[in-house]
């Protein structure tokens, strides 16, 4: 009993029926892109950035995630490649400003979208 306000407490926003933090990776070398998505709908969340395949890498190995936000091509190669490295738990939504790209991605059944189409589209995925 003692144990529940202190519950209630640290997490008075889950049980108010408010929506828990949830962490995003964004994969894209376009800061502008980037800072449009972190600006972009609810200040709830956490973002991590990695402007390549290589630190990508890395914060995966360090910390798990609700949702990868990963343009199809980023320094040091396909975001596809990104898909075996995280949790089955974590959705990768897998992103393109090139019609082949996306429709690539289309095809496999990946979850994806046009880049410049996103805004803030990615929090019904959260």
């Amino acid at each position: 009993e003692e144990f529940f306000p202190i519950i209630k407490k640290r997490y008075k926003f889950a049980l108010k029926g408010e929506r828990m933090q949830k962490k995003i990776l964004i994969v894209d070398d376009d800061c502008n892109f980037v800072q449009r998505i972190m600006n972009s709908g609810t200040k709830n969340n956490i973002f991590s950035v990695a402007d390549s395949i290589h630190r990508a890498d890395e914060i995966l190995k360090m910390d798990r995630f609700d949702l990868i936000i990963a343009n199809s091509k980023v320094p040091g190669g396909s975001s596809l490649a990104l898909k075996d490295k995280v949790n089955p738990d974590t959705r990768i939504l897998f992103m393109s400003s090139l019609d082949s790209e996306y429709n690539k991605f289309r095809e496999r059944g990946e979850l994806c979208c046009k880049k410049y189409e996103l805004h803030d589209q990615y929090e019904a995925l959260l």
